[in-house]
């Protein structure tokens, strides 16, 4: 009962924090984001979509996915939004609990990690349009526990269907490179040849697989650079545009090739860490996806709040990483992670009462980028921080 009660805890007053902060469900969602629709996301493109891909195979209107993930659609569209909805919940579990099979941690962190991670504003948001980014990080970090067991299958096909709902998870794949794991590597090409290509090739047609995809492409281009849709979005949390509104004679193309000069920067980085050939290298796994997860809105337009769903994943392996070291270093990684934690929150967004300045301040970003910071600095030549053992 004791235990049981160390993990129910936090939770419980988290969600009398909802009640307090917003004692209904329309009050709630008013306050979420700029629309007062719940599920906007699901009963607008994703519905459209899977009720029209068997009759034509196009992408509708706001769709930036897969066909792959058009034809599971189908399928969700005919069980009803109640499906979709459990799926989330399902996922938003995975996302706040698959951390702790990944992390080990003490009786007192993993408390206020449950406190926080059911506290974290992105899984909020996620709900409320009743996106799928909380589907793919959950896929993501499957395939994560898959790799640190040796599960080079498994990990390909969870890392596949991740990038059948977005493209970006591919990223991953640069670590699983630099590892030089063959296994995990071609098992990982083979499963996204089937679910990216085969299968919506033997649904709709080689052809019209093909076009679905440059449709696609030309979508987001188009939804990049229009003003109105993702090019001025305030909500927007792309850390090249933030810098931007910072510093605006840069220029976006400056901007861009910047945040590419520094990811690019990030992955030398990693082949060091990756020459390590130790029990305890094997252990980096989990820090090189936090920081590979961070390091995306470097790089990849236009990360929505929802896309953060990471973030307690990501400021957990930076609280483990504090518990593991001494002196001055501790006490930094302990306080990037208790920021990033509290600026990524439910308490923070009602603080700020206004989602547009929420976004716009770039609360989400900033945590962030405070994390990347503190998981970059452990790759600095001569430390082993980011090495630890069991």
């Amino acid at each position: 009962m004791k235990s049981l009660l160390s993990w129910l805890a936090g939770p419980l007053l988290v969600l009398a924090f909802y009640l307090l902060a917003w004692p209904s469900r329309a009050e709630l969602v008013a306050a979420v984001d700029f629309n007062d629709a719940w599920f906007e996301d699901w009963f607008g493109a994703y519905a459209h979509q899977g009720r029209s891909i068997g009759t034509d195979p196009h992408p509708v209107q706001g769709f930036y996915y897969s066909p792959t993930f058009a034809l599971a659609l189908a399928g969700l569209v005919r069980l009803g939004s109640g499906a979709w909805f459990a799926l989330l919940v399902l996922a938003s579990l995975l996302v706040v609990l698959l951390p702790l099979a990944l992390v080990r941690v003490g009786p007192l962190l993993r408390g206020t990690y449950l406190t926080l991670a059911c506290a974290s504003f992105p899984l909020l948001h996620n709900m409320h349009w009743g996106q799928a980014s909380v589907l793919l990080v959950a896929l993501v970090l499957l395939a994560l526990l898959a790799f640190e067991r040796g599960h080079g299958g498994l990990f390909g096909l969870c890392l596949a269907l991740a990038v059948s709902i977005k493209f970006w998870p591919l990223v991953f794949l640069i670590w699983v490179l630099l590892r030089e794991d063959w296994h995990a590597l071609f098992g990982s090409l083979a499963a996204l040849v089937i679910v990216l290509f085969a299968v919506p090739a033997l649904g709709l047609g080689v052809g019209e697989t093909l076009d679905f995809y440059r449709e696609v492409a030309r979508s987001v281009r188009v939804a990049e650079t229009t003003p109105g849709l993702w090019a001025d979005a305030g909500q927007r949390q792309y850390l090249p545009a933030h810098l931007l509104r910072l510093v605006p004679e840069l220029g976006l193309t400056s901007a861009r090739v910047l945040g590419g000069v520094l990811f690019a920067g990030l992955c030398l980085g990693l082949r060091r860490t990756a020459r390590l050939r130790s029990r305890r290298a094997q252990r980096a796994d989990v820090r090189v996806f936090a920081l590979l997860f961070l390091a995306m809105p470097l790089i990849v337009p236009p990360a929505w709040p929802h896309w953060f769903v990471f973030l307690p994943f990501a400021w957990l392996v930076v609280a483990d990483s504090a518990t593991r070291t001494a002196g001055a270093a501790r006490v930094g990684l302990g306080l990037a992670a208790l920021v990033a934690a509290l600026a990524s929150s439910v308490f923070a967004f009602r603080w700020v009462a206004d989602p547009a300045a929420f976004g716009r301040h770039g609360y989400l970003a900033a945590a962030d980028l405070i994390l990347l910071v503190a998981l970059t600095w452990q790759l600095i030549p001569g430390r082993r921080n980011l090495i630890v053992p069991d």
